[in-house]
């Protein structure tokens, strides 16, 4: 089976060559026939000339935005140009170790279509957490959205996902949505297609190297409003008609 690792990166010249020489290393070991693109979204600061100057040594495809458009933006640029059967996007901090995919493979090999890290079962393990406010705001978030729209799912936000490659296709082509809150629309249209989702507790450790670009209030508020936006592009019909897309079973 190949693996595609879509790393999204905006002005991440702290970490991002940690991250592709340590994703390399298990690719070439667990994935011998496996890729990794990384997609800069608009840095302004050495991220492009540290992935560029990394092209000839690892099994590397660099995909540039020339001004940023969102996180969103970057995975689904990097989601529809892989090749893999399985399709795995991971933050490029690397806040969750490469090698937790193991278990994110066994529930795609085991039946699931997308599989998710989750910081919240009782089974993870958060190494280091984040801020106090981030951590009670993130949970309340998270609650929300359990509660509106994906209930038995613990963690809508964790940045690692993965996708069989079908399915990551049909979900990537009917996002809308290009920051933060991708994530839960990318799993609310999943439940309404009838995909399998099945959440993985992973282990986790936050990044304290590079300056947090979530604010932490802002985008807690913009992901409740992202949800009802979500509600009613269904309601709407705004993404056609989801019926030709749903998973025979």
């Amino acid at each position: 089976m190949k693996l595609s690792v879509v790393i999204p990166a905006y002005n991440e010249e702290a970490s991002i060559r940690r991250t592709i020489t340590t994703v390399a290393d298990y690719v070439r070991t667990t994935f011998p026939d496996g890729e990794i693109i990384v997609i800069d979204d608009g840095s302004t600061d050495h991220t492009r000339d540290i992935v560029r100057s990394l092209m000839s040594t690892y099994p590397l495809r660099f995909i540039t935005h020339k001004k940023n458009k969102g996180k969103g933006a970057a995975v689904r640029t990097g989601a529809l140009s892989a090749h893999g059967d399985y399709i795995l996007f991971m933050d490029a901090d690397m806040s969750t170790h490469i090698q937790e995919f193991d278990g994110l493979y066994r529930a795609l090999v085991g039946g699931a279509d997308i599989a998710i890290g989750s910081r919240y079962m009782n089974t993870s393990h958060v190494v280091v957490y984040q801020p106090w406010f981030r951590v009670i705001l993130g949970r309340i978030a998270n609650t929300i959205v359990r509660m509106m729209l994906l209930p038995r799912i613990y963690d809508t936000q964790c940045g690692f996902k993965a996708f069989t490659h079908e399915t990551a296709l049909i979900l990537f082509h009917l996002q809308t949505m290009e920051r933060w809150s991708f994530d839960v629309e990318l799993l609310v249209l999943a439940r309404r297609l009838g995909y399998t989702i099945v959440e993985v507790p992973i282990t986790w450790e936050d990044s304290r190297d590079r300056k947090s670009r979530f604010r932490a209030v802002r985008d807690a508020n913009g992901m409740v409003l992202d949800v009802l936006r979500v509600m009613y592009a269904i309601a709407c019909k705004r993404y056609g008609d989801l019926d030709q897309h749903k998973k025979i079973r």
